[in-house]
């Protein structure tokens, strides 16, 4: 059995034993089975680095798209493309805390894309627009 299985497994024998469908003896001989659960610390570190890290190339991508075509494309164009990732990465976001919010990899995957498409847009439209400025 995998260790998704044992785990669940594992949630669902105190209401087994509490509703009378198993023995308190019978829980504890499939607990002796099956063992203890290794934890996995190791696992997440690495899966969250790693959705991080593919947030971050996948909108660096999208941004050297845009850039190689950018002095093609009408103003109104680049407005909309400037702002089509930023609403994106909100949709993205919004879904991580409706459906996946117990994901440590995905939340942060969506943060980071956000944090790329918000400064992506303020450069963008201030290029396009020749909004002159220092970051101050």
């Amino acid at each position: 059995m995998n260790k998704r299985g044992v785990r669940w497994l594992y949630a669902e024998l105190p209401g087994l034993v509490s509703k009378g469908v198993l023995s308190r003896e019978s829980a504890a001989s499939l607990r002796e089975h099956y063992g203890e659960l290794p934890s996995s610390v190791g696992r997440g570190a690495a899966v969250i680095v790693l959705a991080v890290f593919g947030a971050l190339l996948i909108g660096l991508g999208v941004i050297l798209v845009f850039a190689h075509n950018w002095q093609d494309l009408s103003r109104p164009t680049r407005v909309v493309l400037s702002l089509a990732p930023l609403i994106l990465a909100q949709c993205l976001g919004g879904w991580v805390l409706l459906r996946a919010s117990g994901s440590t990899a995905w939340k942060e995957g969506s943060a980071t894309a956000i944090m790329l498409a918000v400064a992506a847009a303020i450069s963008l439209v201030a290029q396009t627009y020749n909004i002159s400025g220092d970051l101050p």
